[in-house]
């Protein structure tokens, strides 16, 4: 393969193009040296994320690999990935604003389920609360009965057999 820049060479950009059409590596290895940190800094400054700018550079350089057959040379080359570079910018934006809109709803709506569910915990408390206060002002055996029934589930018959055996007349 041919060496496309020495150093001291002034830029030579519609050769550096013309190499990389036939896939030449080494060209395109120049290209992405010679303008990687232009373009990281351009999407830098335009979509204001480390890791986001580093993606899209990526991105920029993976398209210009892939696109590099429909370059006319009718522009400059820069013009040409510059323009690469801002549409992917643009898009990378538009994509990181939909998902800032989505996690703002996401954390409304989780901060208004949160608050259903403190007003749920708060109601649950007062019923509590009441409760316990109703079932103080029962004598024991009422309370008992209730305890057996409501809360350890048991039937009537049960309660009657274990409360109350000797008017059981089936014994």
């Amino acid at each position: 393969m041919t060496k496309i820049f020495s150093s001291g060479q002034t830029k030579n950009w519609s050769s550096a193009v013309s190499a990389i059409q036939p896939l030449d590596l080494s060209a395109y290895q120049e290209l992405v040296r010679r303008h990687e940190s232009l373009v990281f800094n351009t999407c830098l400054k335009m979509i204001r994320s480390y890791q986001d700018a580093e993606e899209v550079c990526q991105d920029t350089f993976v398209q210009v690999y892939h696109r590099m057959h429909q370059f006319e040379h009718r522009a400059a080359f820069k013009t040409w990935l510059f323009r690469i570079v801002y549409n992917l910018c643009l898009r990378r934006r538009e994509t990181m604003s939909r998902r800032v809109a989505k996690e703002t709803a996401a954390g409304e709506d989780l901060a208004h389920r949160l608050k259903e569910k403190k007003q749920e915990t708060d109601a649950k408390i007062q019923l509590s609360q009441t409760i316990e206060e109703a079932m103080d002002r029962l004598d024991e055996d009422q309370r008992e009965i209730i305890l057996l029934k409501y809360i350890s589930g048991h039937t009537l018959q049960e309660i009657a057999d274990v409360k109350f055996p000797q008017i059981d007349g089936h014994r």
